[in-house]
């Protein structure tokens, strides 16, 4: 089994414990230094504070002490899935019914593979309205690559005035 799998169903019963959920591990070399960054989110659905990253990395290292499926030195950074949060199931598209999402899909529809639009319907297939067209798409989730939700442009003006200050 792939290690990241078994890093994965390891700490996700760990972080449940604390009232997190797991989203997504990934790996990547930070100068020749492997990292390993998990992605979580509070079962409450509030805001993800640095205490809870605190806890949740104190909870994981607690874990890896006792099982560790990687092996070898490697870092553990903990964060928010952020503004841009991935999709990877379908109750992901359920519960954010009504967001605007940036979905890229397997297979083209009417020659496009990349959309941006309001998530409509989550049912036998997920309902899109593009935007600003209004036009609605329909597709099945096995035909998602990658789906992520997007900045709301409220949200992007907000933070470009706060960078500008």
């Amino acid at each position: 089994m792939n290690e990241l799998l078994e890093l994965e169903k390891l700490i996700a019963t760990a972080l449940m414990d604390c009232g997190f959920s797991f989203i997504q591990a990934s790996r990547y070399n930070n100068h020749g230094q492997p990292v390993v960054q998990i992605m979580i989110e509070r079962m409450d659905e509030k805001q993800l504070t640095f205490k809870d990253c605190t806890q949740a990395t104190n909870k994981i290292l607690e874990k890896l002490d006792q099982q560790d499926p990687i092996g070898g030195d490697y870092t553990v950074e903990v964060s928010s899935p952020g503004l841009e949060r991935p999709l990877l199931k379908i109750e992901d598209f359920q519960r954010f019914q009504g967001s605007l999402a940036k979905i890229v899909l397997k297979e083209k529809i009417d020659g496009v593979r990349h959309f941006n639009g309001r998530i409509k319907e989550v049912s036998e297939k997920i309902s899109i309205e593009i935007v600003p067209s209004g036009k609605i798409i329909s597709f099945q989730y096995d035909n998602i690559k990658n789906a992520n939700l997007a900045i709301e442009e409220d949200i992007k003006e907000i933070i470009e005035q706060t960078v500008k200050k």
